[in-house]
C-alpha cells in the first residue's frame, strides 16, 4: 500500500471466451468491486459476461493489499561539549528497512539537521525514507550536548617575607571538579608558575585542567 501503488481492473483479468469460444476482451465484461491500493486490506471484484442465451459467468478475484515493512529505528544520545567530541548522524542511528523488510544502511536514508559538538544544546536529527510505493517514514533522534563541569576555584593569599616563610600550591588551592562533577584533587592539576616567600612581590601561579572533551 501507499501513494504510489496503482490498480486497474486488467491487473487480474487473465482472459474470457463467449458462447462460441471465442476470445472477449476487458470491455466485454462487466467489473464490480473496487481496491483502493493506498490501504492495506483484502478486496473483491467480480468479472461477468452474459451470453446471447442469457448464460451468466462470474469469476471474482481477491486482491491483498498489505502494508509496507518500511521502518527505522534510531536513538537519543548525550554529549559533552568541548572540541575533542565528535558526531556523525551513524552514532544515533539503529536500523532501517524497506517496504520489503529488507535492512536498509544509513546511505540509503535522507539526514536532515545537524549537531555542534561543541556547543551545549539540544538538537534534533529527522532520518527519512520513500520506500517504492510512495511512503514516507521519519523517525527523529535528540541528541542532548551538556556543559561540561569541570571547574577550579582558587583564592589569593598575602605572605610576610622572610626567611622561614613557606608557600606550596596547596595553599592557595581550594577545589576543583571534573566533566562529570567529580572531586578533583591538586595532583591532578596543572600548576605554572612559583613563589619565592623569601622576597617581597607579587606572584601568580595558574592551575589547570583539561577535562574529557577537550575544555
Amino acid at each position: 500500500a501507499g501513494p504510489n501503488t496503482t490498480w486497474s481492473a486488467g491487473d487480474n483479468f487473465v482472459s474470457a471466451t463467449d458462447a462460441d469460444g471465442k476470445a472477449l476482451s476487458l470491455t466485454d465484461l462487466k467489473v464490480s468491486g473496487s481496491v483502493d491500493p493506498t490501504k492495506a486490506g483484502r478486496y473483491e471484484v467480480t468479472y461477468s459476461y452474459t451470453d446471447a442465451a442469457g448464460n451468466a459467468v462470474t469469476k471474482t478475484a481477491t486482491i491483498t493489499v498489505v502494508a509496507s515493512q518500511a521502518t527505522i529505528d534510531t536513538k537519543d544520545s548525550t554529549l559533552m561539549a568541548g572540541p575533542k567530541t565528535k558526531w556523525s548522524a551513524g552514532d544515533n542511528f539503529v536500523s532501517a528497512t524497506d517496504a520489503d523488510g529488507k535492512a536498509l544502511s544509513l546511505t540509503d536514508l535522507k539526514v536532515s539537521g545537524s549537531v555542534d559538538p561543541t556547543k551545549a544544546g539540544r538538537y534534533e536529527v529527522t532520518y527519512s525514507y520513500t520506500d517504492a510505493a510512495g511512503n514516507v517514514i521519519s523517525k527523529t533522534a535528540t541528541i542532548t550536548v551538556v556543559a561540561s563541569k569541570a571547574a577550579i576555584d582558587t583564592k589569593d593569599s598575602t605572605l610576610v617575607a622572610g626567611p622561614n616563610t613557606t608557600w606550596s600550591a596547596g595553599d592557595n588551592f581550594v577545589s576543583a571538579t571534573d566533566a562529570d562533577g567529580k572531586a578533583l584533587s591538586l595532583t591532578d592539576l596543572k600548576v605554572s608558575g612559583s613563589v619565592d616567600p623569601t622576597k617581597a612581590g607579587r606572584y601568580e601561579v595558574t592551575y589547570s585542567y583539561t577535562d574529557a572533551a577537550g575544555n
